[in-house]
Formats: C-alpha cells, sequence, structure tokens
C-alpha cells in the first residue's frame, strides 16, 4: 500500500508540471482529472491480491483465524480511501489555481473512473493470478478510452 501511496503521490505532483493547471475551464479541468487523476485508480487497485500471489504466503494467510476475504475488504475500502483523499485533494488544488468546474460532480466523476479502471485490473488480476495482467487490461481501456 505504501508504494501506491508514494507513487500516486508522485504522479499528482508530476502531473501540473506536464499539464497545466491554471485557470481552466470547465471542459479542460475535466480532461486533467479524467486523464490524469483517474490513473491513480489504476496504482491503488489492481495490487488488492498481489501479497497472496506467493502459494507460501498465501498458505500461511489462509492457516490464520481472520478470513482473507476480510484481508481482501480492508485493502479495498484502504484503497478507496486514499482514491477519494488524493483526487480531493488535487481538485482543491486545481481550484486554488482558479480552474471553474462543479468540485463535487468533477470529484464524483473522477473517483468514479479512477474506481471502475481500479476494478478492471482487479477483476483480471484475480482471474488470471497475475497482477502484471491487471495492469495491462486497466491501461488497454485507458487507451482506448483516451482516444
Amino acid at each position: 500500500m505504501k508504494y501506491s501511496v508514494i507513487l500516486s503521490m508522485a504522479l499528482l505532483i508530476f502531473l501540473p508540471f506536464l499539464l497545466s493547471i491554471r485557470n481552466l475551464n470547465s471542459i479542460d479541468s475535466a480532461n486533467i482529472l479524467e486523464k490524469g487523476v483517474s490513473l491513480i485508480g489504476i496504482i491503488f487497485l489492481t495490487p488488492v491480491f498481489y501479497p497472496e500471489a506467493n502459494d507460501n504466503i498465501l498458505e500461511t494467510v489462509m492457516s490464520k483465524k481472520v478470513s482473507v476475504a476480510l484481508i481482501y475488504i480492508i485493502r479495498i475500502l484502504a484503497s478507496l480511501f486514499f482514491i477519494l483523499l488524493l483526487t480531493a485533494l488535487f481538485a482543491l488544488l486545481m481550484k486554488h489555481n482558479n480552474c471553474k468546474f462543479e468540485y463535487f460532480s468533477y470529484l464524483f466523476g473522477t473517483f468514479s473512473s479512477a474506481f471502475f479502471m481500479g476494478s478492471i485490473g482487479i477483476a483480471f488480476s484475480a482471474f488470471t493470478c497475475n497482477t502484471a495482467t491487471g495492469y495491462f487490461a486497466s491501461l488497454i481501456y485507458y487507451i482506448f478510452n483516451y482516444f
């Protein structure tokens, strides 16, 4: 989880240098949020099953009293919290730089997009037992959606 936070924060810190976030209208603000910020959903949600990809670790986790499903639910909820938090902070930064958009509707749209792309990654990662295919499937969707 800490690597997901670090990578997402690096992306969000680098994004204003790559694309200007000053004095944008609502359409340009939506482009930044939907095409840039929503990528953090892939970063946070795709590797949810990664720690148990090793059979030895999975056997150890399965032998414990706590259900594996509970562990996955906690990871997913923590990931969703960080997605919402980082998206809200970036949207506030955009508002501070005089971007014109409706804060809560754009926040909800960006969070939904990030959640959907991350869900694609979770699904492919779970079906194939390989995190790399989850990233690949999410990025393929992102590329098709971008064009």
